[in-house]
């Protein structure tokens, strides 16, 4: 009740983003359900703590319902997820194969998509990414069937723990951190990490502590160790940062809306941390290998484009330079045409002697 729309909003703005990001996620809306209008089968049932049925009637209802925020009209706030197609075949891990999957062929941390999901999660504070949120549905009839996964249950992402705000902790340090745990049982307490002394900036209550203050992309931990994020490459983490830096402030506003918070002022810290954490982002990622992009060759005319440039997280270089290849499809090797060239914007001309060539090639830096 202190917390309202707080893990609803992370939801909902949580499954925008990833689908936006090219992954597969249920839908999901926000409802206001009037318990009044409820009616409960005589037949349901629940367990208890001890896994022993017990009958679900008004007072079951009641008791969870107390444990959430009431609006003025006397509604609740809840998510309504539509129940993805397909049977459903449980979680897919972040490393190794599935076993009862034949297209599964790739060990999952040596996949990108899952590797440079840290990007992603840094972005967002997705501190609980591991297999127990994730989904996989088997989807198709029984001569013709496939599994889809899905990235499933974002209440806990930006500065939500579900029930309550994130601890300080969150995005600093593993749940379980040795080096961390024994210097503070050494020193009796008296030494504390960096994340445990740093001044929190005052936040909505319906989105928790989710700025881009003292935000570091790549100090960023999950709760547990994850193996694709662990192996994740400096070409893994452009990848990534590319698709995280390419959201427009317009876009990322029009995504924050859809939490449908009530407050105008909760909308706008979401706003400015997705910016905020986006531009820390890509300054950090889109700098550590050579960040040229999407190549054409049109009419005699090599074009690229630069991404730190583009992202304004790196000045125009003075020139580029590009050595002309020849390249031989059946052996695989590369024979320089001419000298190499210099020049002060991101295109260059073919030399006429590879013009009626079937393959060339052109080293830039």
């Amino acid at each position: 009740p202190r917390h309202p729309q707080l893990a609803t909003g992370a939801e909902m703005i949580g499954t925008l983003l990833y689908h936006a990001l090219g992954y597969h996620v249920v839908d999901n809306y926000v409802v206001y359900l009037d318990a009044s209008k409820i009616s409960i089968d005589p037949k349901a049932t629940y367990r208890d703590r001890d896994g022993r049925k017990q009958p679900f009637t008004s007072t079951t209802l009641e008791k969870i319902l107390w444990r959430g925020a009431r609006s003025a009209d006397g509604t609740y706030r809840v998510l309504a997820s539509r129940f993805a197609p397909g049977k459903p075949a449980g979680q897919f891990r972040y490393y190794g194969t599935r076993r009862d999957d034949p297209n599964d062929i790739y060990p999952h941390e040596h996949r990108r998509e899952l590797r440079a999901a840290r990007v992603f999660a840094a972005w967002v504070n997705h501190d609980d990414s591991r297999a127990n949120n994730t989904l996989d549905m088997l989807e198709g009839d029984g001569g013709q069937s496939a599994l889809r996964h899905y990235m499933f249950d974002f209440g806990s992402i930006m500065g939500s723990g579900t029930t309550g705000p994130d601890a300080a902790r969150s995005g600093q340090s593993y749940l379980i951190d040795a080096p961390t745990a024994w210097r503070t049982l050494q020193t009796f307490g008296i030494w504390a990490p960096a994340w445990a002394r740093r001044h929190i900036t005052p936040y909505h209550p319906s989105v928790g502590p989710f700025t881009a203050d003292g935000f570091e992309p790549e100090e960023w931990k999950a709760e547990y160790p994850n193996t694709a994020f662990l192996n994740m490459r400096a070409d893994d983490a452009f990848w990534g940062a590319r698709r995280v830096a390419a959201f427009t402030d317009a876009q990322l506003q029009l995504v924050a809306e859809q939490g449908k918070y009530s407050d105008p002022a909760a909308t706008a810290q979401v706003v400015h941390a997705l910016i905020g954490r986006r531009d820390l982002i890509a300054r950090a990622w889109l700098t550590q290998v050579t960040p040229l992009v999407s190549p054409t060759l049109e009419g005699g005319l090599l074009r690229f484009a630069n991404a730190a440039v583009d992202a304004r997280v790196a000045q125009p270089p003075t020139s580029y330079v590009v050595q002309w290849q020849q390249f031989d499809n059946d052996t695989g090797s590369h024979s320089p045409v001419g000298s190499a060239v210099t020049v002060t914007t991101p295109e260059a001309v073919l030399p006429d002697q590879l013009a009626q060539q079937r393959y060339v090639s052109a080293r830039v830096h």
